[in-house]
């Protein structure tokens, strides 16, 4: 597993994947988005979600993440990520940090109120 073989497993407190999907359904299942703000205590408009597909942007979405960011450098396109509603899209996960910083030095962080703009994957 990717985690084992970069030794980082310590630093991930969970994983949700097909071994755990009776308690956690596949995304986009809003239901694991609520399971999983609860077992950690955290507010879902707090959570940040990064995907490279619309089913990730759609779990975000259906789990009222206060962010969702599509990140083009895997399976889905720019416009597929756009079309599934990703707040903002990223070329390049070095991009992240930045909209990270401003997301969370919010006292209200909503993407509503952020000025993020779609970069152009043209």
């Amino acid at each position: 597993m990717f985690l084992d073989d970069n030794s980082i497993r310590d630093q991930v407190d969970f994983v949700m994947c097909a071994t755990n999907h009776e308690e956690y359904p596949p995304k986009p299942s809003k239901v694991s988005a609520d399971r999983l703000c609860r077992k950690f205590g955290v507010d879902n408009t707090k959570v940040v979600m990064v995907g490279d597909t619309p089913t990730d942007i759609q779990f975000g979405l259906n789990g009222g993440f206060g962010l969702v960011v599509g990140v083009t450098t895997g399976i889905g396109s720019a416009e597929d990520l756009d079309n599934a509603g990703a707040h903002v899209l990223l070329d390049d996960l070095s991009e992240l940090v930045p909209v990270l910083e401003q997301f969370y030095s919010s006292d209200n962080p909503s993407a509503a109120g952020l000025n993020y703009i779609k970069t152009d994957s043209s």
